[in-house]
Parts: C-alpha cells; structure tokens; sequence
C-alpha cells in the first residue's frame, strides 16, 4: 500500500505542476495534512489540515503571490502510512 501512497502524492505533485488544481484536490484524503516549510511565508506554526484548509491557506496565497512558482522535487519518502516528499 504504501508503494501506492509514494506514487499518489507523486502523481499530486506532477498534476500540480499542470496547473490542474482541481485533479490535486480530488486526489486529496480528507484526512491529508500538509506541513509548510519552517520559516516560509505560509509558515503559521500550524499544520494544514484537509483539503479546504490545504487549498486556502497554502494554494490559492501561492497562486496569488508568486508569478511563476514552481515546486522542485527532490525526493519521496515511504514511511509507512506516511509519504514524505523533499524538494524547493
């Protein structure tokens, strides 16, 4: 399952790249929790819980603030329930 994991969050990843932010979503769990880099702009001290909070507090501010921001990957780490990715 987890190999399966890793490959969803990489196919996220590559989808929002696209720009096909309503393909991102759907792929989102309800339970999805997204933790902003330390010290980033969207840095709240909080972890974004969830698609409504994901799309709000990181998307759509990203969106609107950066002209053409890109998300490099590095890496995508199984850590069991958990996927990991690494990038900039």
């Amino acid at each position: 399952m987890s190999a399966e994991n890793v490959n969803l969050v990489k196919s996220m990843y590559e989808a929002l790249a696209r720009g096909e932010v309503p393909a991102v979503i759907g792929m989102m769990s309800p339970d999805l929790c997204w933790t902003p880099a330390e010290h980033s702009p969207y840095d709240q001290g909080r972890v974004f819980k969830g698609p409504d909070d994901i799309v709000h507090s990181v998307l759509v501010p990203v969106a609107t603030e950066w002209e053409g921001f890109r998300i490099k990957t590095e890496r995508f780490l199984d850590a069991g329930d958990t996927v990991v990715m690494e990038g900039r």
